[in-house]
């Protein structure tokens, strides 16, 4: 709220913001590996030695045994719209953008001896697909798609022909795309839902519907 002194000259006022912290749960209990900024969109690596975050623009890791953080991606911007390391921890791909738009899909080695490089223009929500494919989201006109394009940038094309809203996670075989869309078929015509969610075959064939949600 805020209180205006009785001359009109001046108010008092409260400000705030939100942060989130990354805690680990394992045999030991429950402890925080981060304490500065605000971290998101954690991701553990399969050995469960880092976890990878988010940090206002920066790309981080902090290491569960000493509690040590380090920049990923020293001096590059990474956007909200997502990143994801491989399972073998040694590629990330991520977004970069400017103003808060995503600008295109970037690949770079976690042991940086070789520089980032621009996959495709665009697109955003990146996971690694099957074959040494990137497989994420594009708005094309006034809706969103699920596209797919080789690690090299060649091979660019749509997985599917109906819009989606939200893309999330790949199957751990690369065969399924997790995404939001709405709905279709009998249930959009009873209008007992406004969304679905679905699982896409990556290499062709129809959706399987996970559920539906207002």
């Amino acid at each position: 709220g805020i209180a205006i002194a009785p001359d009109g000259r001046s108010l008092v006022t409260s400000v705030g913001e939100n942060r989130n912290t990354i805690w680990i749960h394992d045999g030991t209990g429950e402890r925080q590996m981060t304490f500065e900024g605000s971290a998101r969109m954690p991701q553990l690596s399969n050995d469960g030695r880092r976890v990878f975050y988010l940090q206002g623009t920066e790309l981080l890791q902090v290491d569960l045994a000493s509690g040590k953080s380090s920049n990923v991606l020293p001096g590059l911007s990474v956007t909200g719209f997502g990143y994801e390391v491989t399972s073998d921890q040694t590629e990330v791909a991520f977004v970069r953008g400017r103003g808060g738009e995503a600008q295109g899909i970037w690949l770079a080695p976690l042991d940086r001896r070789s520089p980032p490089r621009l996959v495709t223009s665009g697109g955003n929500a990146v996971s690694f697909g099957p074959d040494g494919t990137l497989i994420f989201r594009q708005t094309d006109g006034n809706a969103n798609y699920l596209y797919r394009v080789r690690k090299d940038g060649s091979g660019r094309e749509r997985l599917s022909s109906a819009p989606i809203l939200n893309k999330s996670d790949v199957s751990p075989d690369g065969e399924w795309v997790i995404v939001n869309r709405s709905q279709t078929g009998e249930d959009a015509a009873t209008g007992s839902a406004s969304m679905e969610t679905v699982a896409i075959p990556v290499r062709g064939g129809a959706a399987r519907k996970l559920c539906n949600y207002n």
